[in-house]
């Protein structure tokens, strides 16, 4: 580096400052930080980064997309929706994707060509993504099992007590009314529950034949029994002996 010494002629010690000032970096060039990760494995992803914008830059969304780099051994994030979001803590560029996530380790980067920009920007990043998991209790709480949810509570469907095979004719009513027979509305009730247990029976109406050997759950009316009568446990205790006339005939 040239160096620039006090006892010189005046319009040489402006040349060094000038030159000096062109060699230093700007501080104050657009820049991304650290980023932070909103979302979980196996979700859609959620990502924020900060962003540091110079003197005269102008930035807006269309001013950063994701690199093209050749795939490596770490899976690479190809496309995202891209935002940016001021408040008082700055701004931030937001990438979501339109699928979720299931890779642990991902790999993605950032070009940044945006107006006032002198060079093209370029930051590259490598996440982890963590599966999402629950909070631990409070220090000081009591967390008792009464105070956790059952495994029944976290399922999506109703507890299942037997399964039964699908024969010629049988239909969602036929199979609730095998249970409860003469009972309207524990009728209507447990062809809701058969319809929560088994998916693929979704979609059918109460009459529509079951296509034969399909494996139908038998949902314990313990966990969704709507009607107070005939008792739950009752109702479990049908479901049981219907399965079970069905095995033996």
């Amino acid at each position: 580096m040239a160096q620039c010494w006090h006892r010189r002629p005046r319009p040489l010690a402006v040349f060094c400052a000038w030159a000096l000032a062109l060699a230093a970096p700007s501080v104050h060039a657009l820049a991304l930080g650290e980023p932070e990760l909103l979302s979980a494995l196996g979700e859609n992803l959620d990502l924020r980064i900060p962003v540091t914008v110079g003197k005269g830059e102008s930035i807006e969304p269309a001013c950063f997309t994701l690199s093209r780099d050749p795939a490596g051994a770490v899976a690479r994030l190809e496309s995202a929706r891209v935002s940016l979001e001021r408040s008082a803590r700055g701004t931030s560029l937001r990438l979501r994707t339109e699928s979720a996530v299931n890779e642990p380790a991902l790999a993605l980067g950032i070009v940044a060509s945006c107006q006032g920009q002198l060079a093209e920007y370029h930051r590259d990043y490598s996440l982890l993504v963590d599966p999402r998991t629950v909070p631990a209790p409070a220090p000081g709480s009591a967390a008792t099992a009464s105070t956790l949810p059952s495994p029944a509570a976290l399922s999506p469907f109703p507890a299942a007590i037997a399964t039964l095979v699908a024969r010629i004719g049988d239909t969602l009513e036929s199979i609730a009314d095998a249970i409860f027979p003469g009972n309207r509305a524990a009728k209507k009730s447990y062809i809701d529950a058969l319809r929560a247990s088994n998916p693929p029976l979704a979609a059918l109406g109460d009459r529509d034949p079951i296509a034969v050997d399909t494996p139908i759950a038998l949902p314990d009316l313990r966990t969704f029994a709507r009607s107070p009568s005939p008792s739950p446990t009752r109702a479990a205790q049908s479901s049981r002996r219907a399965a079970r006339a069905r095995a033996e005939s």
